[in-house]
């Protein structure tokens, strides 16, 4: 089953949470998926950090194993 990962999820594997960590790590690849508008939520908390090009250069490296999609109706209402 494909998911849709949550910038929650990002969030706190980012911060080192053990337990985000493993779940996405298992869910990395092509059962995976992570959409454009939980990457700008994500940007958001890097912009309000206190480095932000760190972050970003770490968010953009950690996010290389998901598969990047658009948002479109259906996305929407999985998401729902």
């Amino acid at each position: 089953m494909p998911y849709i990962i949550d910038a929650d999820w990002i969030i706190q594997a980012l911060k080192g949470q053990q337990q985000a960590v493993r779940i996405l790590e298992h869910l990395a690849g092509d059962a995976s998926y992570v959409s454009w508008a939980t990457v700008a939520e994500v940007y958001e908390v890097a912009f309000r950090s206190p480095d932000p090009q760190s972050y970003l250069a770490y968010l953009r490296e950690f996010l290389l194993p998901y598969r990047m999609i658009g948002l479109d109706e259906l996305i929407a209402e999985r998401f729902a």
